[in-house]
């Protein structure tokens, strides 16, 4: 009876690890995907995501010109190279910028920055 009483426990445990196993949560990728190789290069238009800050349209003023960084994250430490600059020219709805490429190559996923206020480069423009 002893036996049976701990064949039938022995059962229940790999029964239940089984079970609890299989039934993991899917993995999610937090990180941004973005179609690869597509880049923009001098003169090509590319589309600007911000939060829809109020300020938005004081910091990035139509005109300008601002640096757009790659962010890498490596050993615990995000780094920032400058890969390009753009000039902003005109405002699209209310989270979005568009503006043109002046210096370097940009790809989706890229940082623009002005001030502490960042915009990240969305989709390339397709007119």
């Amino acid at each position: 009876m002893k036996n049976v009483k701990m064949m039938f426990l022995l059962v229940l445990i790999c029964l239940v690890s089984a079970v609890m196993t299989g039934c993991t949560a899917p993995a999610v990728k937090s990180e941004v995907t973005m179609p690869a190789g597509v880049t923009s290069t001098l003169g090509d238009k590319v589309r600007l995501f911000h939060s829809g800050s109020v300020n938005i349209k004081e910091v990035f003023c139509v005109g300008d010109v601002i640096p757009v960084y790659k962010e890498v994250f490596a050993y615990g430490v995000v780094k920032r190279n400058e890969v390009a600059k753009i000039k902003v020219l005109s405002y699209e709805g209310s989270q979005s910028i568009i503006a043109e490429v002046v210096e370097g190559t940009v790809k989706p996923g890229n940082i623009a920055e002005k001030d502490a206020t960042a915009c990240m480069v969305y989709v390339p423009e397709t007119e």
